[in-house]
């Protein structure tokens, strides 16, 4: 095995033991991470096959506390990161954005807390973010309307404010937006009318008072 693909995989394994650092485990979910065998074999872990790097992390339904490591965004293979329905606090890292590879980011169900990370732009696969259920507050931010392949975003049941960003018109490819329950106020802006594809808008619940006549997109308001 040639020296770069050792510390690739080193860059892994150190990322994952982090990441462990900062869970709190009270179900010994991840009893098996440690050195007795590869991390690629650890429990709610998937590797490639060609390079054994990291591309998935799935933790979903585990009791986990503690917060995400900003070392996760080490994993630069990742493709799937899900931590649905446990107990994670603190902030969603900006790290992740250093993730070039990540298609789906599933954090709901948690108390995580701050505001959705810009950073997020830079992760340009990315089609699907789900961060419902959470303490998020503060704006969206605008750049995540740079994501070209973005499909789903659900930050229902949050305390995101301010008004959805103009910018989301540029989500050419968006099928779902799911944001009822928080404090967004203002208008739903025009700009997503050019939507072609999108199927549905969820944002009941919320201060935003109407949508622009000249919204062209079929629209469920729940």
């Amino acid at each position: 095995m040639h020296s770069s693909i050792i510390r690739n995989n080193e860059t892994d394994y150190e990322a994952l033991l982090a990441f462990k650092a900062a869970t709190n485990d009270p179900l010994r979910s991840l009893e098996s991470w440690n050195s007795s065998i590869h991390f690629c074999r650890w429990k709610g872990i998937t590797c490639s096959s060609r390079h054994q790097r990291v591309i998935g992390l799935n933790l979903v339904n585990q009791n986990l506390t503690g917060f995400i490591s900003p070392h996760v965004g080490n994993l630069s293979f990742l493709r799937f990161l899900s931590l649905d329905n446990n107990s994670y606090t603190g902030n969603l890292p900006r790290e992740l954005g250093l993730l070039p590879r990540l298609q789906s980011l599933s954090v709901s169900y948690n108390s995580i807390e701050g505001q959705i990370p810009a950073s997020l732009s830079n992760c340009t696969k990315l089609s699907s973010i789900v961060i419902s259920y959470n303490k998020l507050a503060g704006p969206l931010p605008p750049e995540l309307g740079s994501l070209p392949r973005l499909e789903l975003i659900a930050f229902s049941r949050n305390n995101i404010s301010g008004s959805i960003p103009s910018t989301f018109g540029n989500l050419s490819s968006l099928l779902r937006l799911y944001g009822g329950s928080n404090d967004l106020t203002g208008e739903i802006p025009d700009s997503l009318g050019r939507l072609t594809k999108l199927e549905l808008v969820a944002l009941g619940e919320n201060l935003a008072d109407r949508i622009h006549p000249s919204y062209s997109s079929q629209s469920f308001l729940h």
